[in-house]
């Protein structure tokens, strides 16, 4: 990462980049290590399949931009567009069956995205690899599924980036990962792999990324094909629905930051401002916290603020965590918005899972009310206004806000606890996986505590 030039700011950012990729980057030993577990997997997958399937290495492991200590591995198994998907994924599944039989520490479970797929646990190699069915394509306009496109990505990635780039990817992975925007799975919304790898193709450097999100005015287009004209450009961001649209140079017509969240944007853009200001490694990692005695931690943050705390743990069933994660976020926002709709303040909710056990958190007011304030139309809207005054002609009064209609009614809870209850009791307002929790106020056993404690820090690190 050996950089001249710049002015002050830029080689104090530069130097402190140089020692980040020192802690981030794979050593020559761990990457040929790497290279030769990849290279035995792909050679008996190769004995495996017909001539026909492509075997393929995609992923950061392909276009070394990947982390140290990272021995996850995308392999492809690309089939001719004249197989059909179900015989695809039958013969994908057949092939992998084959792979791990008689090899021991070997196994591997059945996942699903847009199409099943495998992930190959191989203990003995000390190696987790996705082994994923796709179609081979030179196009995206010839792909069956969204992850064909994947194989597209590692030529563009591989093609364009130098090796000091590579290593400049490392080191805004490891930035992102710091300041929880790494990733563009459900539970954090933030910024993918190839994402990061674009961000450093079309700005060129992690100083540059940083500099132009700290003051960059929002919306945001990237084209790093050139695929847009100015009117399109200007037109990306209500077209896509986002305020950052990065056009995905294989597929014109894909937002690769699509599931890149407004949080997720803005804690990125006060991280980089932060850093920028102070470049050093503490202020590029970011304050950080433990886990030892999570629970005293949360007693003391309720006592100094007057707050309560409530705790509801699921456990679990054995699926995607990407589906229960979002399972979690509903019944989530079921709970915020009924509590508040009784008049409850929460000041905070979070969640977090590790293994099978879910956890969610509702900081709030506790104070006990005896009403409950019901925010109706806009007086504006005739039948609707209307219908909403008579459903509610035995509150205690009707007032207006600006031109909209609002109710205070009685509250016939004055515990916040009684609203969480029967929303856990309800097999209605439960979301289709999850079954009843358990549910703890104030006192919160340290296991879970911990689970709710770093949810609290991630979100509160800023």
């Amino acid at each position: 990462m050996k950089r001249t030039g710049g002015g002050s700011a830029e080689r104090k950012v530069n130097a402190v980049a140089a020692r980040v990729l020192l802690d981030v980057k794979p050593t020559r030993e761990e990457s040929e290590l790497l290279a030769g577990r990849i290279n035995t997997v792909v050679s008996r997958l190769k004995l495996i399949v017909p001539r026909d399937v492509e075997v393929v290495v995609t992923g950061s492991s392909a276009r070394d931009t990947n982390m140290r200590g990272d021995s996850d591995v995308d392999i492809f198994m690309l089939f001719k567009r004249s197989v059909s998907k179900a015989e695809m994924e039958s013969r994908a599944l057949s092939y992998t069956k084959r792979l791990v039989r008689g090899h021991r520490g070997e196994s591997y479970e059945t996942k699903y995205a847009e199409h099943p797929y495998a992930r190959l646990l191989l203990s003995n190699l000390n190696l987790r690899v996705d082994l994923v069915p796709a179609y081979k394509i030179t196009d995206a306009r010839e792909r069956a599924t969204s992850v064909d496109r994947t194989q597209l990505h590692t030529l563009f990635i591989s093609s364009r980036l130098s090796g000091a780039q590579r290593d400049e990817v490392r080191v805004l992975k490891a930035f992102m990962r710091a300041h929880n925007v790494y990733g563009a799975e459900a539970r954090t919304e933030g910024f993918s792999g190839y994402l990061a790898e674009l961000f450093i193709h079309h700005f060129g450097s992690f100083y540059n990324v940083l500099s132009t999100m700290a003051e960059q005015r929002m919306p945001l287009v990237i084209d790093p094909a050139g695929h847009l004209g100015p009117d399109d450009a200007a037109s990306a961001p209500e077209r896509f629905g986002r305020e950052l649209v990065v056009i995905d140079p294989t597929d014109p017509g894909r937002n690769v930051a699509a599931n890149v969240s407004r949080k997720s944007l803005a804690r990125l853009v006060l991280s980089a401002r932060a850093f920028l200001k102070s470049p050093s490694k503490a202020s590029f990692y970011g304050a950080g916290h433990s886990e030892e005695r999570a629970a005293a931690a949360l007693s003391a943050l309720r006592k100094r603020l007057g707050l309560g705390i409530y705790a509801i743990r699921f456990v679990l069933p054995d699926i995607s965590e990407e589906i229960t994660w979002q399972q979690l976020a509903r019944f989530r926002a079921r709970c915020v918005g009924e509590l508040e709709k009784r008049g409850f303040a929460v000041t905070l909710s979070l969640q977090e899972i590790e293994g099978r056990e879910g956890l969610i958190g509702i900081i709030l007011n506790e104070i006990k009310i005896g009403h409950s304030v019901l925010r109706g139309p806009s007086s504006f809207m005739g039948r609707a206004a209307d219908e909403f005054a008579r459903a509610h002609s035995g509150a205690a009064f009707i007032f207006l806000l600006e031109d909209r209609l609002y109710a205070v009614e009685q509250s016939t809870e004055r515990d916040p606890g009684e609203v969480l209850r029967a929303l856990s009791n309800s097999r209605r307002a439960l979301p289709t996986y999850l079954k009843r929790p358990t549910i703890y106020h104030n006192t919160i056993p340290e296991s879970r505590a911990k689970l709710l404690y770093r949810a609290y820090c991630r979100e509160t690190s800023i």
